[in-house]
């Protein structure tokens, strides 16, 4: 989707919606440009789905994170990130479990799904097999499973039992 200061497309906003989800800056939010900052508005607002598309370099990693930020940290909303590669996935995740260890957040509860083998090493203590190793029971995987805010997969994952069990606001 295209940006620009006249657009007055709503990007799938939802015109019925009880709240309308407002970015709450800090100083992370200043570090983005009016383009992220409209993208991140748009995304937390979008009714189905709402894409951040760019050229390489542009900032939609950078935006991607925030919008995770904003979601989680400011709004309590669980989140689903998927992508074709496994490198855009653990890419969005390390930046991710680099702002939750920077700001001493344990709000995140993330999970990585996956193959191991597929997963960025310092991404693997979120893998599925590390965070599940203790459960036993089929009640104990379904309340783990829902206490998740963020989940990363890629599209071949998506078909997981998990996604019985839970759904996602963004």
């Amino acid at each position: 989707q295209k940006f620009d200061d006249n657009d007055d497309d709503d990007g799938g906003e939802q015109k019925n919606k009880a709240k309308k989800i407002n970015i709450q800056p800090d100083k992370l939010t200043h570090q983005l440009n009016k383009y992220q900052l409209r993208a991140l508005e748009k995304s937390l607002n979008c009714k189905n789905f709402h894409l951040i598309v760019g050229l390489p370099g542009t900032g939609k990693t950078s935006t991607i994170v925030e919008l995770i930020r904003q979601a989680i940290c400011k709004n309590k909303m669980s989140i689903l990130i998927v992508s074709y590669t496994n490198s855009a996935v653990d890419n969005v995740l390390l930046k991710v479990d680099k702002l939750a260890k920077d700001s001493k957040d344990n709000q995140i509860k993330m999970l990585r799904m996956g193959r191991k083998l597929a997963i960025h090493k310092d991404i693997q203590k979120y893998s599925e097999d590390h965070l599940t190793d203790n459960i036993e029971e089929p009640e104990q995987l379904e309340e783990f499973y829902k206490g998740l805010n963020i989940v990363g997969s890629t599209v071949l994952g998506v078909d997981h039992p998990l996604f019985k069990w839970k759904s996602f606001e963004l």
